[in-house]
């Protein structure tokens, strides 16, 4: 059987295994959706291995600086994060897109020599912002040198090339690298870090293992050589994200109001218990949110390759990497229920007992956020970003507003339900809209040529092809 079904017919069904046989162990093993799982695993395992690393590094800076330089240095660094999110706002994923639908490697080279000045011109006028700001303000010297040791970081964090290491392929790369940067940290830690050091001693650190990560991933995706800053170029992508990224920067930013503010929401309507109780809960989901993160660079640029070579056949793809993640998440998501209120006590303490069945309807709602990811980033894929931003500007609102009336009447466990609620209206609006999208693309390409080839070759951009 072919693993592309006839594009004449109206419901298309793309199987691997074969949908006329058994999902055995073995035909598991040897699919597709384990190699994704095998991937996503290894990703993960260079994650936890980088975080290991820097929390020995958290753990030594913590002793030799105190809390209060601890919190100096934390704040500049968390600044610099915010300030390079905010240049940011989703344009990897028009970046990423773009770069798949060029054909040749000439007008690629364009792109990324366009996206380069955009992005070293403007933390370049961010670093002068910056200097300028720090010697005009009226700051102790100690947190002078604190500021002045992470102007290099602006340029650091705002030029990561993750948007190229994500369209040629190399994902991983990026895990690798950030365990590199925290081995470089933490031997410049033990190094140069003493107790009652300064704390832009450790932003100097920082900065010296994030700067050779960054030139060492440039150097592996592309060659620096060829890379030219002009004005011209830069100001010509600035348009195009203005006309084409806008709507991809609005569901930047609905998304990070709503998850900056349920913290303080809680705190707020709610108490600092709950704040406290919250926090335990979201150490747990933060793995979710890092493996959703991993399946995000895995699976956005295979969606892009999907429905590039056949629209047909895009929206059973989909579908089908959607259930694999209902079907593999939804037991696990029910046996936390059971889990945790016993796992929990044990692990935080009995006064965190509370927290065991909203962290469970926190990871649940995690869950759903895993599958309804492969429907946004199905449409984001297509170009669809205004239709998407529509949902997400739509339901992070209601979002906050359900927690305005929940909180003080049920504390985190209201939080918890608004937030597993919200997952949930966003997983059926965007399965219709997928839908709706899939049917108008195959409608409107009804004269699109089949693969050639026998019928037992894969769809270029299957998931076999993760490696």
């Amino acid at each position: 059987m072919s693993a592309i079904a006839d594009p004449t017919t109206e419901d298309l069904t793309v199987s691997d295994p074969p949908s006329n046989s058994r999902l055995t162990w073995r035909r598991f093993a040897a699919g597709a959706e384990f190699r994704l799982l095998v991937q996503v695993a290894h990703l993960v395992g260079w994650q936890v291995a980088s975080r290991g690393l820097g929390f020995i590094g958290a753990v030594w800076a913590a002793r030799c600086l105190g809390p209060e330089k601890l919190g100096q240095s934390g704040i500049v660094i968390l600044g610099i994060g915010q300030l390079a999110f905010l240049v940011n706002l989703n344009q990897d994923n028009l970046l990423v897109r773009a770069y798949k639908q060029l054909g040749d490697a000439a007008a690629r080279e364009s792109l990324v020599n366009a996206a380069m000045s955009f992005r070293v011109l403007i933390s370049a006028a961010c670093f002068v912002a910056a200097l300028v700001g720090i010697w005009a303000a009226d700051l102790s010297p100690a947190w002078q040198f604190t500021c002045y040791a992470g102007l290099p970081m602006i340029l650091i964090q705002i030029n990561q090339p993750l948007w190229l290491m994500q369209a040629v392929g190399k994902v991983s790369l990026n895990y690798k690298l950030a365990a590199v940067s925290s081995i470089v940290a933490l031997g410049l830690y033990f190094l140069f870090l003493r107790p009652g050091a300064a704390a832009g001693t450790e932003v100097v650190i920082q900065g010296l293992a994030q700067g050779i990560a960054l030139l060492w991933g440039w150097k592996l995706v592309t060659d620096l050589s060829s890379i030219r800053i002009h004005f011209a170029p830069a100001k010509d992508f600035l348009r195009r994200v203005a006309d084409e990224g806008k709507w991809l920067a609005m569901i930047g930013v609905a998304n990070y109001l709503y998850t900056a503010m349920t913290l303080p929401l809680l705190g707020y309507l709610g108490s600092f218990k709950d704040v406290g109780l919250m926090r335990s809960a979201l150490s747990v989901t933060g793995v979710c949110t890092q493996i959703n993160a991993v399946l995000f660079v895995l699976i956005y640029p295979k969606f892009i390759d999907w429905y590039r070579a056949d629209v047909r056949s895009y929206w059973n793809r989909q579908r089908g990497v959607a259930a694999f993640f209902f079907t593999l998440l939804s037991p696990l998501a029910v046996g936390l229920f059971y889990l945790l209120p016993f796992v929990y006590p044990k692990v935080y303490g009995e006064e965190f007992t509370a927290a065991a069945i909203p962290c469970a309807w926190l990871v649940a709602a995690k869950c759903i956020a895993t599958v309804n990811n492969m429907f946004t980033l199905g449409l984001l894929a297509q170009g669809k970003d205004r239709q998407v931003s529509l949902l997400v500007i739509a339901t992070a609102p209601a979002g906050l507003a359900g927690n305005l009336l929940a909180i003080p009447a049920y504390g985190l466990m209201g939080c918890a339900l608004v937030d597993f609620a919200r997952e949930v209206v966003v997983l059926m609006a965007a399965y219709w809209m997928c839908r709706q999208a899939n049917r108008e693309a195959i409608t409107t390409n009804d004269d699109a040529p089949e693969l050639d080839g026998a019928s037992d070759e894969r769809m270029p951009g299957d998931l076999a092809d993760f490696k």
